[in-house]
């Protein structure tokens, strides 16, 4: 178990425990920052300055002081959140657990289903998807469809938005302050209250093509 100041910048935790005292802990469970929550440490300054957090794509500066006293856990180390009683931990899914550490980036179901056979020839694609489903129904591993119908998955790591590459199939992740503050702009010019989004940029070619 680590604190959150432990924790490296753009990664996703389960939080654990609250520390705080109650005034603390109240305003932080208002946040969203409760035990069993996913919450990602956008900005983390070396030094004593507030650092950033991220609870379902709002983002909040919080003290070093406060973040000490949050305990987490890596999302795919909080086995006893994952697993219950209707989806049970299991060899296979351990070993899907463990591959997932390594991964960067976006993979498709194919390529990952490879790597695990690799380690293990008797699971099936099946087991990989259903366990990769039941990640995402988790809040774990997101999901990008791409133009031609096909799913990549990601380690949840904080909201962010995609350029796609239509002529290699190349992902780049990249985050707008401008972007954001953009959209809830237009959201409130039509009195609507912005939920959740989702943007994706399709472009012809892209600085992975020229490599």
């Amino acid at each position: 178990m680590k604190n959150l100041t432990q924790i490296s910048e753009k990664t996703s935790v389960f939080v654990l425990e609250v520390e705080t005292d109650i005034k603390e802990r109240e305003c932080l469970y208002s946040l969203g920052v409760l035990p069993e929550s996913i919450i990602t440490l956008v900005k983390n300054s070396k030094k004593n300055n507030p650092i950033i957090i991220e609870v379902d794509e709002s983002r909040f500066v919080i003290s070093k002081e406060i973040a000490k006293k949050i305990i987490v856990t890596d999302i795919l180390n909080g086995q006893d959140f994952i697993f219950d009683a209707q989806h049970k931990k299991t060899e296979q899914r351990n070993l899907i657990l463990k591959e997932l550490k390594k991964q960067k980036g976006h993979f498709s179901l194919d390529e990952f289903t490879k790597k695990i056979k690799k380690k293990d020839k008797k699971i099936g694609i099946i087991t990989v998807y259903r366990t990769l489903k039941l990640l995402v129904e988790k809040g774990i591993l997101e999901v990008l469809e791409l133009v031609d119908g096909s799913r990549k998955f990601e380690i949840k790591k904080g909201h962010h938005d995609h350029i796609i590459c239509e002529n290699c199939g190349s992902v780049i992740d990249f985050y707008s302050e401008e972007m954001e503050n953009l959209q809830k702009k237009i959201a409130k010019k039509y009195e609507a209250k912005l939920d959740s989004h989702k943007l994706k940029l399709f472009v012809k070619s892209c600085k992975n093509c020229k490599k």
